[in-house]
């Protein structure tokens, strides 16, 4: 049995968690693999580390409820917004933010016709564009 079959016959939570997983790896990835090695602002990684995490968690929650979706990541960008204005980013620092936010919102909201192929390709072409 492949890892797909087992997701699409099991219970979702596990289909949730392997997403989660993949989700930490590129992120580990991203921030302390490449961010890490370009700047100097090292109390900029663990922020980015967590809102990446709880922004995958909130649309994984938030995807089966009747709240609208745009609606529930305009209250997430608002309070992004008003902790991160409080001092100036970099460009690159805020690019590493988007990164961060949007492989967060694909790996939790877009069902891929093979989740762990579509996920796992998606986030290498991420990653590569990063390089």
């Amino acid at each position: 049995m492949t890892t797909e079959t087992l997701l699409s016959s099991q219970d979702p939570l596990w289909g949730i968690l392997l997403r989660l997983a993949i989700n930490l790896v590129v992120l580990y990835v991203i921030i302390y693999l490449i961010y890490f090695r370009y700047t100097i602002r090292r109390n900029f990684m663990f922020p980015l580390f967590l809102m990446g995490t709880m922004l995958f968690l909130i649309c994984m929650l938030l995807k089966k409820s009747e709240m609208q979706m745009g609606m529930a990541l305009g209250l997430f960008a608002v309070f992004s917004i008003m902790r991160f204005r409080t001092e100036n980013l970099a460009t690159r620092n805020m690019a590493y933010l988007f990164t961060v936010i949007g492989v967060s919102v694909i790996n939790a909201m877009f069902d891929f016709p093979h989740p762990v192929r579509g996920t796992i390709l998606i986030n290498i072409i991420i990653i590569l564009t990063i390089f």
